[in-house]
């Protein structure tokens, strides 16, 4: 069988009623990413510190895929 070799990389996320706090030692794409498009479409914050982990969780898979 093919192995296939994973980056890994540690992510604390701390998750509040209002918000989402990310602490990370080295740079994480998908924080990034999630950044610029809440700083693009403020609609992202208004819907909430869950859909914005939903949004983080999605992006940090798809990274791996």
């Amino acid at each position: 069988a093919d192995q296939v070799a994973l980056d890994t990389l540690e992510l604390d996320v701390f998750l509040g009623a209002n918000y989402l706090v990310t602490h990370r030692t080295q740079p994480v794409a998908a924080v990034d990413r999630l950044w610029a498009t809440c700083q693009r479409d403020e609609r992202h914050l208004k819907k909430g510190s869950t859909h914005l982990l939903y949004v983080l969780a999605d992006e940090l898979v798809a990274d791996y895929m």
